[in-house]
């Protein structure tokens, strides 16, 4: 079964906001610390002592089911990093079992544009049901939370300015998917991490299907998989006219809560797997490398991208895959 990697943009409710320590953008972290857990559970040093990248390691759970719980270890470490460690999350079978999410802060925003690219990897063996959806990224304007990126067969993009969700409302990205980019030929995982890049701009026009005549709204997503383009999807909403949050984003957390694991009925045989993250780079103004597409990204690592060394773009061309 071929399960399609598809872009929504849709509604959720409000989260609150508070504030922690933060970063300035261009910002790059390797998880050049610990080893360390977050909130220092199970007798571990606290990542929020050590950590030197402006994560706010505090700020969630930390501890999951059973005696998992949310860290820097190197066992998470990317092949070919320069770090001296991975976060790794855990994530239990079943519906929103999992140790802590981590939040990052910007101190410079808010950010209308923002170009960020990170390495994934889930263990290998890794087994979903066949219906499932793993919240990865949520970006976030002040109080709201808007856009967020998730595997639900696909990506996910929404703008927060309702309670709920209707199939009206989700515009989807139709192309790849889990089982195409993270999967073995039986549909777990493979073990390897995988490099993801969005490039967001947050709208600043538009008044939506009531206004007489229709102004469109102009945000755009982009998608990119192991420096592949994805797709691009334009006219989005992200603040569904707010002007507050039409001033950009502020924060965002990464490796949320998820539904349809399913790994105690996989080759992995326990109801818990580990999930990895490892060489996060942000922008917030144009990267220098450009995708056989023509468009800026900052590409994978193998492109001179681990750091948020940020240069205007000179002697642009298309590099070779």
């Amino acid at each position: 079964m071929k399960i399609k990697f598809w872009f929504f943009l849709c509604f959720f409710a409000f989260i609150p906001y508070s504030s922690y320590a933060g970063i300035s953008l261009p910002w790059s972290t390797s998880f050049d610390y610990g080893p360390c857990s977050q909130r220092g559970v199970e007798g571990e040093i606290s990542c929020a002592h050590v950590e030197n990248d402006g994560i706010a390691w505090n700020w969630g759970a930390g501890v999951g089911p059973g005696d998992t719980y949310t860290q820097v270890t190197p066992d998470a470490k990317r092949p070919g990093s320069e770090g001296m460690g991975g976060a790794r999350f855990w994530k239990y079978d079943g519906h929103n079992h999992d140790s802590g999410v981590v939040r990052v802060e910007f101190d410079d925003g808010p950010h209308e544009k923002l170009w960020i690219r990170w390495y994934l990897r889930y263990e290998k063996g890794f087994k979903w049901s066949t219906s499932f959806g793993s919240k990865l990224i949520r970006f976030s304007p002040g109080t709201t939370v808007a856009p967020l990126m998730h595997w639900y067969y696909s990506l996910v993009y929404s703008s927060h300015t309702a309670a709920t969700v209707t199939n009206s409302q989700l515009d989807r990205f139709d192309t790849g998917g889990w089982i195409d980019n993270f999967a073995d030929a039986n549909g777990y995982s493979h073990g390897e991490f995988v490099c993801v890049e969005l490039y967001l701009k947050m709208d600043t026009e538009g008044d939506g299907p009531f206004s007489d005549p229709i102004i469109p709204y102009n945000g755009i997503a982009k998608i990119w998989i192991n420096g592949e383009f994805i797709g691009e999807k334009t006219n989005l909403s992200f603040s569904g006219g707010d002007p507050e949050i039409r001033e950009g984003w502020t924060h965002f957390q990464f490796s949320d809560n998820q539904s349809g694991v399913d790994n105690e009925n996989g080759p992995i045989g326990v109801n818990y797997a580990y999930e990895d993250w490892d060489d996060m780079v942000i922008y917030n103004k144009t990267p220098s490398n450009i995708d056989n597409h023509g468009n800026p990204f900052i590409g994978p690592s193998d492109w001179g991208s681990d750091t948020a060394d940020l240069m205007p773009p000179q002697n642009v061309h298309f590099k070779s895959q």
